[in-house]
């Protein structure tokens, strides 16, 4: 019994694919920031494209107050087959690796991403 064969079949998506179509996603899941001194600050960016059809607004959740993470972005437009690229500030106020999630929402999808920062 072999399988039959898989030609003219759609393709599967591959696992941890997320599809490049009709939708709004982050091009990565894991932003990593330039190592810093404590107190002193680096910038990583987030970038979120939308290849939805539409220009889209997304939402920026507030990070936690405790987190070493800035941004002062809250909301922000991504036009259709465009990206936007957030800026982050990481600001460590103690040795070591440090990280948070990010969530973004756009028309009720979440979307996460983690920030990692290592200060020495």
């Amino acid at each position: 019994d072999t399988m039959p064969p898989t030609k003219g079949r759609p393709m599967m998506s591959v696992p941890g694919k997320k599809p490049s179509y009709g939708t709004v996603k982050l091009e990565k899941d894991v932003i990593t920031f330039p190592t810093v001194k404590v107190g002193e600050m680096s910038i990583g960016k987030l970038k979120i494209e939308n290849r939805s059809g539409s220009d889209k607004l997304v939402e920026i959740l507030p990070l936690p107050t405790s987190a070493p993470f800035r941004t002062s972005h809250t909301v922000v437009e991504v036009k259709n087959r465009c990206f936007n690229a957030i800026p982050f500030n990481f600001q460590p106020r103690s040795v070591g690796e440090h990280s948070t999630s990010v969530m973004c929402r756009w028309e009720g999808n979440m979307m996460v991403a983690t920030l990692i920062g290592k200060a020495v």
